[in-house]
């Protein structure tokens, strides 16, 4: 594999599955024309490391961020409850617990599925792994919104 081609494919998959018709405006909200984003996506171009807090920027998916510390003991937590701004202190607390509790819940109903014919798969594998990440990055961040949670009130 190509270097970049990992990551690449990566943000290639989030932007055709996730952000399905939104890629000329990433590329616009991130300084680079449709050619030169869609350049990087294919890998002609490896994507800068600019250019990558910029993708996530423009594209706050926890997914990027865990992949680039993928294997280092380092999780990607996040500063907020990105996917609702408008709350404020307690409530994002409050949706960091749930969310934790259904990306931990999610791993454990996969462990739960794959053990039922008695072995897991390379399939299944993966499926517990990818939940057990979302699960790391959920505890993480539960953790980052305790701790702001808590200085803001002393």
């Amino acid at each position: 594999m190509r270097r970049g081609q990992e990551f690449a494919n990566l943000v290639h998959g989030l932007l055709v599955t996730d952000e399905r018709g939104r890629t000329a405006e990433i590329a616009n909200s991130m300084g680079l024309s449709y050619d030169a984003l869609y350049a990087r996506l294919r890998n002609r171009v490896v994507f800068s490391p600019e250019e990558i807090r910029s993708l996530i920027a423009v594209l706050p998916d926890a997914r990027i961020a865990s992949w680039l510390l993928l294997g280092t003991g380092f999780f990607a937590a996040e500063r907020g409850a990105l996917d609702q701004p408008d709350l404020d202190a307690r409530e994002s607390l409050r949706h960091s617990v749930i969310r934790m509790i259904v990306d931990a819940s999610e791993a454990a109903a996969q462990v739960e599925i794959a053990l039922s014919d008695g072995r897991i798969d390379h399939r299944e594998a993966a499926q517990i792994q990818k939940d057990i990440l979302a699960a790391e990055r959920a505890i993480a961040t539960l953790k980052a919104h305790v701790k702001e949670f808590e200085t803001q009130k002393s």
